[in-house]
């Protein structure tokens, strides 16, 4: 499988070390913000890790190509969203805010035992990222709110300060913590009476991420046209 990797950052330095661990793959080119994009070789699939506004220019490249696209670019408007769903009527279109499978099989779990537990425990989500880190909550933190909170009805507390009165039945806390060189770590209490449950995912190197999304490559390659999440393909 022949691969474009779009983002020079992290993430595309991640992936370039670890292509050569997976069987089958080969990066073609490595592109990033500025460079031109017509004169991209030919590919069999698109990762981009970039940022929002060049991710749409590769989603739009993959298009015109009929090949599939993945991004882990965070970020995206509603609209920007829309717009890549749109591709995916036409070709195999994921997008995941993080590939690690940990955190997939956690988002799946959290969904389960949030719609058990209801809204009788308080639930309390808390991000530590690296101090370059720009976004707050990170994609991943939201990626988590969703599966704690599908219907997006549940109160979002972000951060506490001052006297702000007793907490609010069905709220959930969020919490970013920003410093050294932490690639990423998220939390998630939930407080019943007189007992806690706790889950928490470390990731100790990009490289976590970089081989899921190989995986996930390996995994898109093979679908139809669509607008997929990570966990659809993991779990489908």
């Amino acid at each position: 499988m022949r691969v474009i990797v779009s983002g020079r950052g992290r993430m595309g330095q991640a992936l370039r070390e670890t292509a050569p661990t997976r069987e089958g793959i080969q990066m073609v080119a490595m592109v990033g913000r500025g460079e031109k994009l017509s004169s991209l070789p030919e590919a069999d699939i698109i990762l981009d890790f970039s940022r929002p506004e060049m991710a749409l220019h590769m989603a739009d490249l993959a298009h015109e190509r009929g090949i599939p696209f993945i991004t882990g670019t965070t970020s995206f408007s509603p609209e920007e969203l829309a717009a890549l769903e749109i591709i995916g009527k036409d070709i195999p279109v994921l997008v995941s805010a993080n590939f690690s499978l940990g955190i997939t099989v956690l988002s799946h779990v959290l969904e389960e035992v949030s719609g058990v537990l209801g809204e009788e425990w308080d639930v309390e989500l808390m991000e530590t990222h690296h101090r370059h880190k720009e976004d707050a909550p990170s994609g991943t933190a939201i990626k988590l709110l969703t599966a704690l909170d599908p219907g997006g009805n549940r109160k979002k507390v972000y951060g506490r300060q001052g006297f702000t009165g007793s907490r609010e039945k069905g709220e959930i806390g969020v919490h970013a913590l920003r410093g050294g060189s932490v690639v990423g770590e998220h939390q998630v209490h939930f407080f019943g009476d007189q007992e806690t449950l706790q889950f928490i995912h470390r990731a100790e190197s990009r490289q976590v991420f970089a081989l899921g999304a190989w995986t996930a490559a390996e995994r898109l390659f093979h679908m139809p046209a669509g607008f997929y999440s990570f966990s659809q393909l993991l779990f489908r």
